[in-house]
């Protein structure tokens, strides 16, 4: 995620670039480095748990049961 963000301070012009530069440095000190790593980390396993549940379906299952015992 870092280098995206170096990457596009480099490369976009303006305030985009300028943008992607503070974030950057905001989530490279040492308090919010942390935060950042595990916001990034829990909305990449949102996402992908989204894309797999929208590709596979619903996991919706119905029991039968056998009432002759």
């Amino acid at each position: 995620m870092h280098a995206l963000l170096w990457i596009g301070h480099m490369v976009l012009p303006g305030f985009a670039g300028e943008l992607c530069g503070k974030i950057q440095g905001l989530a490279m000190t040492p308090f919010f480095l942390e935060g950042f790593m595990a916001a990034f980390g829990l909305l990449s396993v949102l996402a992908i748990n989204h894309f797999r549940q929208k590709w596979d379906g619903d996991e919706f299952v119905t029991i039968e049961v056998d009432s002759d015992e």
